[in-house]
């Protein structure tokens, strides 16, 4: 009776360590995938700015143009120290 219990434990013991085993392998990727995913955007993000920032320069901007190119220069410089 008592080999019964252990070996039902043990069996136990091992289907909980393969299922945790898989868990994390599956989170592994997961996580893998969302760091790709949040640098690619983050790589996306700097294109768009850049041909924004690289627009017809010849003309005048307009108040509004102005401020929000400033905002977004703040934004970048907060992005970069923190970096």
């Amino acid at each position: 009776m008592s080999e019964k219990v252990t070996e039902v434990a043990c069996d136990s013991a091992i289907r909980s360590d393969m299922v945790w085993y898989s868990l994390r392998g599956y989170l592994t990727w997961v996580l893998v995938i969302l760091i790709s995913l949040v640098a690619v955007g983050f790589v996306r993000k700097s294109e768009i700015v850049t041909r924004w920032e690289s627009l017809d320069s010849s003309r005048a901007l307009t108040f509004e143009e102005w401020r929000t190119r400033q905002v977004g220069v703040k934004r970048w410089k907060v992005v970069l120290q923190r970096a």
